[in-house]
């Protein structure tokens, strides 16, 4: 890690406003350049400063400070284009229904804001599941994708189905303290 990129990671951690606003200025252009919808560019801002928070705590050391903002802004546009398509598919879809003279009542007022919902959750799902280490991402995705038994999954991990719980009780302990400090950390900007 060069000293400019340590000084500028550890002024991030404290909260350093000159280093926080040369980092807003830097991924300005390029949220704004890649967004799908430019309305929405300033709580991506936010979120791009929070995902860096997060990346920054995580990280034993940054080796270049700026590629790093770069990265995180560039991944978390991509991510925010692919969910406002995938939205605008779900609302085109109830438009849809419209067209074909179906009517929109409350329940399928109720339907879109219960999509929007399952399509956070899932997202948060996701993101915690990527946080977890890899042993506990390997049994959650024998038990929860692939819908094993306890003894299918042991067998498939060469170990006994009691390991199998421990280790279960432990990684979900695990998730839900990383869930709770992603929540902590990103109320904290």
């Amino acid at each position: 890690m060069g000293p400019e990129s340590k000084r500028l990671s550890d002024g991030y951690l404290r909260g350093d406003l000159h280093i926080i606003e040369q980092v807003r200025r830097a991924i300005e252009p390029l949220i704004v350049s890649r967004i799908v919808n430019p309305d929405d560019w300033e709580d991506l801002r936010q979120h791009c400063l929070e995902e860096l928070l997060v990346y920054l705590r995580r990280a034993e050391s940054v080796e270049n400070f700026w590629g790093l903002v770069r990265r995180v802004t560039v991944n978390s546009v991509s991510s925010y284009n692919a969910k406002a398509l995938r939205w605008r598919k779900l609302v085109e879809a109830d438009d849809a229904d419209a067209v074909t003279g179906l009517t929109r009542t409350e329940n399928a007022k109720s339907r879109e804001s219960d999509a929007w919902a399952r399509f956070q959750a899932r997202d948060r799902i996701r993101y915690i599941f990527n946080l977890v280490p890899r042993k506990c991402r390997e049994i959650f995705h024998l038990i929860f994708v692939q819908e094993l038994t306890y003894a299918e999954s042991a067998e498939k991990l060469a170990i006994s189905e009691g390991n199998l719980r421990v280790r279960l009780s432990r990684c979900r302990d695990r998730a839900i303290e990383l869930d709770r400090k992603t929540s902590e950390a990103m109320y904290e900007l």
